[in-house]
């Protein structure tokens, strides 16, 4: 299972030059050791609209980068069943970003560095992946922040 926040480093509405950092929280509530499989066991692609704080990614454990080639963040490490990992990067918003411009980032988590095909929401949910949904009616009249957190 996977979740994602954000909080507003600078505090107030989100605007140009604001820091996002993004906490990522993937869950194994299973009750067999996820290993350390090849290849990564999360992605996440930095979102338009924003750049990359250098050195800001950091995981307590297993191994944590940014590809500047790729503009991504990667993970790679084990998760002891009924267990968690946490990590944790910022971004900067670009400046003169307008009210109703759009900062959208999903990352993708890989279970044994495969992705899995899901025909059903059953077959996701029996491998402990549920969705969390992302507003994406914006109102241009209201600010970032407030998009972001629009119907919650």
């Amino acid at each position: 299972v996977g979740s994602k926040d954000l909080d507003d480093i600078n505090g107030g509405e989100l605007e140009g030059n604001d820091t996002i950092e993004y906490t990522i929280t993937i869950s194994n509530t299973g009750t067999a050791d996820q290993n350390n499989n090849p290849g990564n066991e999360f992605e996440d692609y930095i979102p338009e609209n924003t750049t990359y704080v250098a050195d800001s990614a950091y995981s307590e454990y297993g191994t944590i980068n940014y590809n500047s080639s790729e503009n991504k963040i990667t993970w790679s490490g084990n998760i002891p069943a009924e267990t968690s990992r946490i990590l944790t990067f910022q971004v900067q918003i670009d400046d003169g970003l307008q009210n109703g411009e759009i900062i959208s980032n999903q990352g993708t988590i890989y279970w044994d560095s495969k992705a899995i095909e899901i025909e059903t929401p059953r077959k996701a949910q029996d491998l402990g992946i549920s969705t969390i949904y992302q507003e994406l009616m914006l109102t241009p009249d209201l600010t970032i922040a407030e998009n972001i957190f629009l119907d919650r």
